[in-house]
């Protein structure tokens, strides 16, 4: 969503709401314009989730975030924040990011009942410090700011699935920054390796469709595929083995041996 981008707002603000009437119209309209609810209409009703506590938890998540890095925040049902269980999450926007989140839920088995996904442009210092918090400015590319994910889980989630989604959701995240830091280095490599093995100037690939497979190259480097992570390897014995120091995505730093 986009607002007003001539609406500032001081970032310390967020922490002294003691009532819903407190909260600036600009941030209100951020959450409530990107919720996501129960098809079947089982969920909270978007208002009832935007608690002064709430954001206030949110701010106090997002003031300090290194670039390229994520904030995770786990509430179990009885913390005394008083609305968990719920997730709270702050990340640079991109388009694979709500759907890693959800998809790590499904895979723990934890159920949640709505989401919010409010997008804001941000300022930090050099060390991460939250500095300035603002609506996203009208026609900016939808993948650029913070965004500042709320997840309202079930009731009945299970505690200890829920303590995997505070050590596993880091790591997903930072995958996700890595694919998208690399993404461009990702399709350059494709396309030079559609180009060696087209014109194969150093008679390494011999096999008569090695057009083909040239073809296919340059189709998936052209937005028909997303590429997740690259990595040179070698086969040895049956076993591939990877150069993990010249990876690039999620193979950015991972070496190790794998069957072959």
């Amino acid at each position: 969503m986009t607002s007003d981008p001539e609406v500032k707002q001081d970032v310390g603000a967020w922490t002294t709401f003691t009532q819903p009437a407190d909260v600036p119209d600009w941030i209100s309209q951020a959450y409530l314009e990107s919720y996501r609810g129960q098809s079947d209409g089982g969920s909270q009703s978007p208002d009832s989730l935007l608690t002064p506590r709430m954001l206030g938890a949110h701010y106090r998540l997002g003031q300090h975030r290194a670039a390229g890095e994520s904030c995770v925040a786990v509430y179990h049902a009885d913390d005394p924040e008083g609305f968990g269980p719920a997730l709270q999450v702050v990340a640079e926007h991109g388009s694979m990011l709500m759907d890693s989140v959800t998809v790590l839920l499904h895979r723990l088995g934890v159920g949640y009942t709505a989401i919010m996904t409010p997008v804001f442009d941000v300022r930090r210092s050099p060390a991460g410090e939250l500095l300035r918090i603002e609506p996203k400015a009208v026609g900016t590319s939808p993948y650029t700011g913070e965004a500042w994910i709320f997840v309202q889980l079930a009731p009945s989630v299970d505690r200890n699935a829920l303590t995997e989604v505070e050590r596993l959701l880091p790591r997903v995240l930072a995958d996700v920054q890595r694919v998208a830091t690399d993404a461009a280095a990702m399709i350059a490599t494709l396309s030079e390796l559609a180009e060696a093995v087209d014109t194969d100037p150093e008679g390494q690939y011999a096999a008569p469709d090695r057009q083909e497979v040239a073809a296919l190259l340059r189709w998936l480097g052209n937005g028909n595929f997303l590429l997740l992570g690259y990595q040179p390897c070698r086969v040895d014995e049956g076993m591939v083995i990877g150069d993990g120091s010249s990876g690039l995505g999620v193979l950015r730093a991972r070496a190790g041996i794998r069957p072959g």
